[in-house]
């Protein structure tokens, strides 16, 4: 049996640019195939445009890869998305297995202005993802930038995939798109210069989203990274976690020297690429995803009882509800009728205080 080589990221026909950004040259599914032989591509995630179908078509009756394909919610320049009109999914037809989503990239219209990029929040977003059947897979690029009014980030994806927990979330670029030479550490002989703050800062923030990706990924059971565009801190983090496979994001990466063969590599130096989860995260149901992931979390806990065991000092029965994320030890049916309220002042204190009262009444603080 030949060894399963999932590029979970690969972009089909003309790719809608950003606002800034170069347009993307055209990929055919002739061209598509060359890559996948070229690069041992057994697994792919191919995002398209949603008025090109009959590329990813073409591209699946082509290939012996095995393709799931993703239809871009975002237009091209020259067919920007309608906002006031109903979104035609292609859910249902060979090969589409759901949506591409982009907060920099492709264009919008309400039939009067047009504008680029999108608000992962915004209404229209949401109605399409309640159109999507059990199953479906979201696949949403993450930006990596600290700017408070980014919402392309691993955050993003712990609201959706509990609002929306029988649909599936792909984490672009594993929560920070940001290249190797941009992301790392400046050097101390450097402290002097002008930019070195800024440098610094951007490295940091990298680490935090890189690791804050992957804790969302192996906690949730329906969140999977993307972990296109490597770094040396996405390659040391990586090590300890299950739920990521390599992206090429062909043919954008080129822009940058890389392909997948080069990416698989360079996560090789320090990691075993678990893409067997990918093939089993795309092909099973959300059902057994949760069970299996349930299942994970309680044997963490026997193997820290058992770590433990010898100092005689297990998990507590408070603390394994709070890692297991049961809540019936605080009552909540005091809680409720002030939570609602709580952002008014004359509310906090109260809520506050009965809050207190709550916890101070349970038997582990007796």
């Amino acid at each position: 049996m030949a060894e399963i080589r999932f590029d979970i990221h690969v972009n089909l026909g003309a790719f809608p640019s950003s606002q800034r950004g170069k347009e993307a040259r055209y990929i055919s599914p002739t061209e598509m195939n060359e890559f996948f032989l070229s690069q041992g591509i057994t697994h792919s995630l191919v995002l398209y445009n949603n008025d090109e179908y009959d590329l990813l078509r073409e591209l699946g009756r082509l290939t012996k890869t095995k393709i799931y394909g993703v239809q871009n919610i975002m237009g091209r320049e020259d067919n920007p998305t309608n906002v006031k009109k109903p979104f035609e999914l292609h859910t249902g037809r060979e090969f589409v297995y759901g949506v591409k989503i982009a907060s920099n990239r492709g264009w919008w219209t309400d039939g009067k202005e047009v504008w680029a990029g999108c608000d992962y929040n915004d209404p229209y977003i949401q109605k399409v993802f309640k159109q999507l059947p059990k199953n479906s897979i979201i696949s949403a690029h993450t930006q990596g930038t600290s700017n408070i009014k980014n919402v392309a980030t691993p955050l993003w994806f712990t609201s959706m995939s509990t609002r929306y927990p029988h649909l599936k979330f792909i984490m672009n670029h594993g929560g920070d798109y940001g290249p190797a030479l941009q992301t790392a550490r400046p050097s101390d002989k450097s402290k002097d210069k002008s930019n070195y703050i800024a440098l610094l800062n951007r490295h940091i923030n990298h680490r935090s989203i890189v690791k804050q990706g992957l804790e969302i990924a192996e906690g949730h059971h329906n969140v999977f990274i993307d972990s296109s565009c490597y770094s040396v801190i996405k390659g040391l983090y990586y090590m300890e976690y299950t739920q990521w496979c390599v992206g090429s994001d062909f043919p954008f990466a080129e822009n940058f020297g890389i392909n997948y063969i080069n990416e698989r590599k360079a996560f090789e130096r320090s990691c075993t690429i678990p893409d067997n989860n990918a093939v089993w995260f795309f092909e099973s149901d959300v059902d057994e995803l949760l069970e299996v992931k349930s299942k994970r979390t309680r044997d963490a806990i026997a193997r820290y009882n058992s770590i433990c065991k010898e100092r005689k000092q297990g998990v507590t029965d408070l603390e394994e509800r709070m890692i297991i994320g049961r809540t019936d030890f605080i009552t909540d049916e005091h809680i409720r009728p002030y939570y609602e309220e709580y952002t008014q002042m004359n509310h906090q204190f109260e809520f506050k205080q009965q809050l207190i009262n709550n916890i101070e009444s349970l038997e582990v603080w007796k």
